[in-house]
């Protein structure tokens, strides 16, 4: 009955049916409609959702079971093979990735991975490195209306910036030059990986986000980031390591210099604000990195 199933969600598909609509009891996705039934759709939930299908997880062996399974059921209808007429597999690599203890040793004091900082993001290189400074770029944002990055060379360096956007007391931001957020200030997520990806900080060798929300942000967020993460692999982007700190993190590395008081002159001119700061600190950020491979059917 899988195949009906196949059939009327195919007619649906169609944006060039003749007259009759799939409501029609005369349409052919009308007809194939009523072949479905509850007993048979339960009967394929059961066995894809059964124990020894394991949560079906990407690239792991119960995925490629419930893989099999459907691919087989396929072959049971005489249903053609799309891919290379030898298979119903699009295949696709992935990348697992997981954390080995991670640190960051300030001036002889060491901040702990899920205590002092964390991140979500799997590492291009692995980070075993020593830095003797940072560079302070503002909110880490270039774009048309406001770039911290103009003029500041960041090359192999270390980048510490804040989190979020540039607002005015007001309410205005100065990316946007309205009232509305910019795609800076969307989920915290969302928002770290555009800092991460946008021109001008490809070739800095670490950025560190100041998150005034730290506290809160960790506890919904630490076991997503100490979980093993899947990434799909089309290309290796050469995006810098990225790690979120808190604010006694950031204030080890600014030495005497506020953060607080960089923040509102540039929430109050709209304009950036840039330091470098002489400071002895090591990195060390290592993951294991699995290359699997999985399927759409």
């Amino acid at each position: 009955m899988l195949r009906y199933t196949l059939l009327y969600v195919f007619t649906l598909g169609c944006g060039t049916l003749p007259a009759q609509t799939a409501s029609s009891p005369d349409s052919i996705a009308y007809h194939y409609a009523q072949t479905i039934t509850r007993e048979e759709l339960q009967e394929h939930l059961q066995i894809l959702a059964a124990d020894d299908m394991e949560g079906r997880e990407t690239g792991m062996p119960g995925q490629k079971k419930a893989a099999a399974y459907i691919a087989g059921y396929f072959a049971g209808l005489d249903l053609p093979a799309i891919i290379g007429d030898t298979s119903y597999y699009q295949t696709y690599p992935i990348a697992e990735s997981e954390w080995k203890e991670p640190y960051v040793e300030i001036e002889g004091k060491r901040f702990a991975f899920l205590k002092d900082f964390y991140s979500f993001f799997r590492l291009t290189q692995p980070m075993d490195t020593s830095f003797s400074e940072i560079t302070f770029a503002g909110y880490g944002i270039a774009s048309e209306k406001y770039d911290d990055y103009q003029g500041l060379n960041v090359e192999h360096k270390a980048v510490m910036v804040l989190a979020g956007e540039p607002v005015s007391r007001d309410g205005q931001y100065y990316v946007t030059n309205t009232t509305n957020p910019s795609r800076f200030t969307q989920n915290l997520m969302a928002s770290l990986g555009t800092k991460r990806s946008i021109a001008g900080i490809e070739s800095a060798a670490l950025v560190m986000v100041v998150d005034d929300d730290f506290e809160q942000h960790l506890r919904r967020y630490a076991i997503a980031a100490n979980s093993p993460s899947l990434e799909l692999q089309l290309e290796e982007k050469d995006n810098p390591s990225l790690i979120i700190i808190s604010p006694e993190m950031a204030e080890a590395l600014s030495g005497k210099r506020s953060l607080e008081k960089m923040q509102q002159r540039i929430n109050k001119k709209g304009k950036p604000q840039t330091f470098t700061q002489n400071v002895a600190f090591g990195v060390n950020l290592q993951q294991n990195i699995h290359r699997l491979t999985s399927e759409n059917v």
